[in-house]
C-alpha cells in the first residue's frame, strides 16, 4: 500500500474490517451510473474485454482513491466486495444492453435516457453532500 501523509492512496483494498463503516449491498443506487459507463464503453467501440477488464481494475482501486481523493465521490465510504461484484456486474450488463440495443431507435432512447439519469444520480449526490450545509 502506499501511503501519502499517513493515508493510502494506491493499493488493493477489497476487503474492510467488519465493524468499518461501507457499503456492502450488492445493488445500490449507484449500480445506474456503472450500468450507464458500460453502455458507454460499448458505444465508444472499446472491445468487451478491455471495457471490462478496466473496470475491474477500477473496482481494484477504488477505495484507495475513496480515501484519499473524498470530495469528488458523493459518498465516500468504501465499498465492501458484496459492492464490487454489483457494480463490475452493474457495469457488464450496461455493457450488454447497449450492444442489443443500440441497433434500434428504441434502443438508442432508452440508452441516452440512461446515461442522463445515471448523469443525474451522480450530481443529486455530490450535490448533496457539498451544498446546503450550515455554517456555523
Amino acid at each position: 500500500m502506499i501511503q501519502l501523509n499517513g493515508r493510502p492512496v494506491a493499493g488493493f483494498a477489497l476487503g474492510v474490517a467488519p465493524d468499518e463503516d461501507a457499503n456492502r449491498h450488492f445493488f445500490d443506487r449507484y449500480s445506474i451510473p456503472h450500468a450507464a459507463m458500460g453502455a458507454m464503453f460499448e458505444a465508444a467501440g472499446v472491445p468487451p474485454a478491455l471495457a471490462i477488464g478496466s473496470h475491474i481494475a477500477f473496482e481494484l482501486v477504488e477505495n484507495s482513491l475513496k480515501r484519499s481523493v473524498t470530495s469528488i465521490w458523493p459518498d465516500s465510504r468504501p465499498d465492501a466486495w458484496q459492492n464490487h461484484l454489483g457494480d463490475a456486474a452493474s457495469f457488464t450488463g450496461g455493457l450488454l444492453a447497449s450492444r442489443a440495443l443500440k441497433g434500434t431507435e428504441g434502443g438508442k432512447v432508452a440508452l441516452t435516457g440512461l446515461v442522463a439519469t445515471a448523469g443525474a444520480i451522480w450530481m443529486w449526490n455530490l450535490v448533496q453532500k457539498h451544498s446546503w450545509k450550515s455554517n456555523p
